[in-house]
């Protein structure tokens, strides 16, 4: 065996064993000496020193010695088990965990490993997965799916020749031929998933055993600031990839450190709160449909949002007047952000929002999925949804126009159709109504850039969201299955908004679209310019009436209208726009919203609720945009908005002729 595999080998059991190691200490840690646990601790050292000297590895072998020495005299009560000897011994612990985490073939003793006895070694190997064998087998068996997939051309071929031949004879072993390789093709599609299901598997390790390792961490960072916690662990049996795993390592660890020295109190400060002086960091993992699903919660104070809108205005992020609207979870996105933190002496482990942005980058770009994070008086949580396996998702297969793409099915996605009904004109952009609430639309051709007549009617992907929820229109969802993602070769692995590619059942290559990257796009651009009619309809006298409280905003309204050609009535209010429309008849109505007597938002109800009003289109021209705000007004049924802070006389008058 080489030299690198025998070091692999030591490193999975020096993990195996140090982590029994470390949970018999937390354990006496917290609840005293116990004869029994180190019994166990010296079984596990005395083991890996053992396997240590096997391969010449002769410093760890000195420190283990020193170690059982240590706890050969605890247990005799020669040393005593006080505070200082157990930071000595979790210290001596990482070196061995440092050491063999580290270990590389430059690491090698001049002994000849080659000729020693490796009898043990390989017993320990057939229980042991290489993940690099496994991954270069799933590989394979995805290099294979993707030359299987061209018999579906073959397939297509012999089918069309099939219409093309004259011959009956001919057609006659065709279509036999063509019933044989639809037999074998649908057995070997069976086949191939049902290898690469099993082969999977063998990549799902259990999350405790990742989990696990996180105790030591907690309990060391909360003996340096001295504060006591209780690390709770719930996950069950629950299984993901190793990749996966290993990649939210960092991550994870950030979170929980942050918890510790920001979110936990002081055990005086946490009694002059009425909080027991030991606070709770909980970790649970669960599964929600094709996705990990890992919750990591901490009892201590809670986010300061206040500060946190102070600080993003300071640095210019946001103006003051937007910021004083956001909500919570949009406030929260700003401890996201490269570099943001509410500290004024920010070093690598203090300062919220130090290396979030990390690790919102390897959820979202690296392992294409979500962190959500949230904070009251009771408790601070981050969720953090990552699909199972990085090789094969379920998808949607949709179509627009002649282009075919596939969407990973995550948890905050779903699929609707659309009709002209559904969609909503505000100023120059569109929104979809959907289940009483509003998403700004994303048309997919304007995203990846070809062209395309505006359709209303199709399909839409609702992402949902509380901070920036969004649609994208396209044709249809043809179908939902599972793929095997492949990646893009080079050099088209950067192609924007697009993250690998599958072979459809068809044998043809179908890219996958990033919907990570879209968010992004949506919230670094304004939403594209679209108009849901086309073309000018003809002229007539078109009677409009005004409502509006502002004599000049009244006037200048007037003037436009008349000038244009419109037959213009203008009032002071809702409530004599509404006596005024049961005695005349009107083709449109632009209204205020604040208004005395009745408001804008009041009229519009009133009249929304008449059969004999309610086909009067109604644009409400405001200062407001929020989505609140504009959501109340399409509950109630207004047709279209119009800002004063952008008022223009062009688009004033194209809004006016697109409502009649």
């Amino acid at each position: 065996m080489e030299n690198n595999e025998l070091f692999d080998v030591f490193k999975q059991e020096s993990d195996e064993r140090m982590q029994i190691v470390v949970t018999d200490m937390l354990t006496m840690e917290e609840l005293g000496k116990n004869d029994d646990k180190i019994d166990e601790i010296l079984r596990e050292l005395h083991g890996l020193k053992g396997a240590a000297r096997m391969i010449g590895l002769n410093d760890i072998v000195d420190t283990i010695h020193a170690l059982e020495e240590l706890f050969r005299n605890i247990k005799t009560e020669k040393q005593e088990f006080n505070k200082d000897i157990i930071d000595y011994i979790f210290n001596e612990i990482d070196k061995i965990i440092d050491f063999a985490s580290n270990l590389t073939v430059k690491e090698e003793k001049k002994q000849d490993i080659e000729a020693k006895e490796k009898k043990e070694i390989k017993e320990r190997v057939f229980l042991n997965i290489n993940f690099e064998k496994v991954d270069n087998l799933v590989n394979e068996i995805n290099d294979f799916t993707i030359f299987f997939n061209n018999f579906y051309s073959v397939k297509k071929q012999i089918e069309n020749l099939y219409t093309l031949s004259e011959d009956e004879k001919t057609k006659k072993e065709l279509k036999k031929i063509n019933r044989l390789l639809d037999t074998y093709v649908k057995r070997g599609t069976i086949k191939i998933k049902s290898i690469h299901d099993s082969v999977f598997t063998l990549r799902m390790v259990p999350v405790n055993k990742i989990f696990d390792r996180f105790k030591k961490d907690v309990r060391n960072v909360a003996s340096k600031e001295e504060k006591k916690v209780n690390f709770t662990i719930q996950s069950g049996d629950i299984e993901a990839d190793i990749h996966i795993l290993r990649r939210l390592n960092d991550p994870i660890l950030h979170i929980l450190r942050n918890a510790v020295i920001h979110g936990i109190e002081k055990p005086e400060e946490r009694k002059r709160k009425g909080k027991n002086e030991t606070g709770e960091i909980k970790i649970s993992a669960s599964y929600e449909g094709n996705n990990l699903v890992i919750n990591i919660s901490n009892d201590g104070k809670p986010i300061d949002y206040n500060e946190v809108k102070n600080v993003a205005v300071q640095n210019g992020l946001v103006e003051k007047s937007v910021a004083e609207k956001y909500t919570q979870e949009q406030l929260t996105q700003f401890l996201f952000s490269m570099g943001f933190t509410t500290k004024k002496n920010a070093d690598y482990t203090s300062g919220r929002g130090i290396g979030l942005d990390a690790v919102k980058k390897i959820v979202e770009e690296e392992l294409k999925g979500a962190i959500y994070l949230s904070s009251d008086s009771k408790e601070t949580v981050f969720v953090l949804k990552i699909p199972l396996t990085l090789s094969s998702t379920d998808a949607a297969f949709i179509r627009d126009m002649n282009n075919r793409f596939a969407i990973p099915i995550t948890g905050d996605l779903r699929f609707v159709k659309y009709n002209e009904d559904d969609l909503r004109q505000i100023e120059n952009k569109i929104y979809l109504l959907k289940n009483n609430t509003i998403y700004p639309v994303l048309f997919l051709n304007d995203i990846l850039r070809y062209d395309k007549p505006f359709s209303e009617q199709g399909s839409a992907l609702i992402i949902s969201s509380d901070v920036n929820p969004l649609s994208i229109i396209f044709d249809e969802v043809e179908d939902i299955r599972n793929i095997v993602i492949n990646k893009l070769p080079y050099p088209a692995e950067n192609i924007p908004f697009i993250s690998g590619v599958t072979i459809s059942e068809e044998g043809t290559p179908v890219l996958i679209l990033d919907i990570n990257d879209v968010k992004k796009f949506a919230g670094n651009n304004e939403i594209i310019n679209r108009n849901k009619t086309e073309g000018k309809k003809e002229k007539r006298e078109i009677k409009v009436l005004i409502a509006e409280d502002s004599p000049t905003t009244r006037d200048v309204e007037v003037s436009i209208l008349k000038k244009a050609g419109y037959k213009v009535k203008a009032v002071e209010n809702g409530k004599i726009a509404y006596e005024t429309i049961k005695q005349e008849r009107f083709d449109i109505l632009v209204t205020d919203v604040e208004m005395p007597e009745m408001t804008g938002f009041e009229l519009a109800s009133l009249l929304k609720n008449d059969p004999k009003f309610s086909n009067i289109p109604i644009v409400v021209v405001t200062t407001r945009d929020d989505n609140e705000f504009i959501q109340k007004g399409i509950e109630i049924g207004v047709d279209g908005y119009f800002l004063k802070t952008k008022f223009s006389e062009e688009e004033f008058l194209k809004k006016i002729e697109k409502m009649v």
